[in-house]
């Protein structure tokens, strides 16, 4: 007796196979990339803690919202820059408080072997109203 011919085999097994090792391939990239994010942000948050103290010791920013002043970090909006044992840094935050909320951009400032300071910052409170000025290197664009 003879064996039947072998069934020959679909294209469609092929195609699941490379969308699946596509898919996969794709999600462990993902998973990389919020990894590397992750660590760096955190790395980050002894400067950006100098920025939330500074707005949240700021009369002007107490009287605009009522004291206590809460902040909250903007995960998407900072930038840290280091040369030669020395930085710069700029964060932004959401602050609220009893009589209302805005937002808020912090300079920051290492000098060589120094430690971070904040140098200035701007305070948009919602609503419309005008932004308010903190620090000698407040900017009112950026």
């Amino acid at each position: 007796m003879t064996d039947p011919a072998p069934k020959p085999s679909s294209p469609w097994r092929w195609i699941f196979i490379g969308c699946g090792a596509f898919t996969a391939l794709g999600v462990l990239g993902l998973a990389g990339f919020g990894t590397v994010f992750y660590f760096i942000a955190k790395k980050t948050e002894p400067i950006a803690d100098v920025g939330a103290a500074y707005l949240q010791n700021a009369p002007s920013i107490q009287e605009a919202v009522g004291a206590p002043v809460s902040v909250k970090r903007d995960w998407l909006g900072w930038n840290v820059r280091m040369a030669n044992d020395a930085g710069t840094a700029f964060f932004t935050y959401k602050v609220t408080g009893w009589q209302g909320s805005g937002s808020a951009k912090v300079w920051i400032e290492q000098p060589p072997y120094g430690v971070w300071t904040a140098s200035g910052a701007q305070f948009r409170p919602d609503g419309g109203a005008a932004p308010i000025l903190l620090g000698a290197q407040a900017r009112s664009e950026e």
